[in-house]
């Protein structure tokens, strides 16, 4: 055990459940952090390798990390979520609800990764990036600024601001009249209508050349 991974912040209890072959333990707080109080139970770890001791990092409700994945500094890891492997969540990223970051992956900075999403491979989602619904990142996870919005891309979907769509959605919007937040006569509009051909067509690029 190294001297980050001191009992100090929680403990293992004998609370256990299997996971693909794993002896997960549920966790128990030591103390006060956070929004956790000494007492409180959290969610499952296979080993105190893959929570920190340190930090306000935590793994709540069912959530289980496992294998050689760790969770650090700020981190929270919640509801049904899975890290596994030797993924790594660290920063004041969230993965919550039924995400699943593995293999590889890494997810830091500000990034959410939530919903069905999944993050894989040796991505690594970072910054203010959001990953949700069923978007998948096996590749790199591009993220962008525009004036207004954070635009982050993965495999199978472009999320700009809270409206996430695949590729082709975005482009049947596109051809279509139907406005979300920014009214299309928005001179705005006119830098997300480019922003967006131009990832598209990318991607089309990039299909192309498998």
């Amino acid at each position: 055990m190294s001297t980050t991974d001191r009992i100090v912040k929680y403990k293992l209890t004998e609370e256990t459940i299997v996971v693909r072959g794993n002896t997960l333990h549920r966790i128990e707080a030591l103390k006060d952090f956070s929004d956790v109080k000494k007492g409180d139970k959290g969610g499952y770890v296979q080993a105190v390798n893959n929570l920190s001791q340190d930090g306000d990092c935590w793994v709540y409700d069912n959530a289980k990390v496992f294998g050689n994945a760790r969770v650090d500094n700020y981190a929270k890891v919640a509801n049904y979520a899975k890290v596994y492997d030797n993924a790594r969540v660290f920063g004041n990223a969230q993965v919550y609800e039924h995400a699943q970051v593995y293999e590889h992956a890494q997810v830091s900075g500000n990034a959410w990764v939530y919903e069905h999403a999944e993050v894989s491979g040796n991505v690594w989602a970072y910054d203010n990036a959001k990953m949700f619904g069923n978007a998948v990142a096996t590749r790199k996870v591009a993220t962008m600024n525009t004036i207004k919005h954070r635009i982050t891309i993965t495999d199978n979907h472009i999320c700009i601001g809270c409206e996430q769509k695949t590729f082709e959605e975005w482009e049947n919007w596109l051809a279509s009249d139907e406005e979300l937040q920014t009214p299309r006569r928005d001179p705005y509009f006119q830098q997300i209508r480019c922003t967006i051909e131009h990832i598209i067509e990318m991607h089309k690029l990039q299909q192309q050349t498998k």
